[in-house]
């Protein structure tokens, strides 16, 4: 089960510094490797009504079940910023540009 995650390492180290790097999906097993490494976790939610809209609007053939463990055990796992994306594609592009820009303020302040 870590072979994604240790390939996924192997590629980070060959990385410079002050790199913004997106992984979509975390799950409890990986959870530990990305505290570990210093990564941001950034919970995005939206109401179940919401998603499943998308995800037809999308064409998603993946309508699993929000119910299902693997979904429900991301609760576990304790975010360091949490979005809410309920409302227009602008209000969340919006609210993930100015967390990027606050983490991105903040680390230079750091670096000073």
């Amino acid at each position: 089960p870590y072979v994604v995650r240790d390939h996924f390492f192997l590629e980070l180290q060959k990385l410079q510094e002050n790199k913004i790097i997106i992984a979509s999906d975390v799950r409890p097993l990986d959870f530990p490797f990305i505290k570990n490494n210093n990564f941001i976790l950034v919970k995005i939610t939206s109401s179940e009504k919401n998603c499943l809209i998308r995800r037809i609007a999308r064409g998603d053939k993946t309508l699993s079940d929000s119910n299902h463990s693997t979904e429900l055990s991301s609760n576990s796992i304790k975010e360091d910023y949490y979005i809410e994306n309920n409302s227009s594609y602008d209000d969340y592009k919006k609210s993930v540009l100015q967390l990027v820009d606050s983490l991105y303020m903040n680390s230079k302040n750091d670096s000073i």
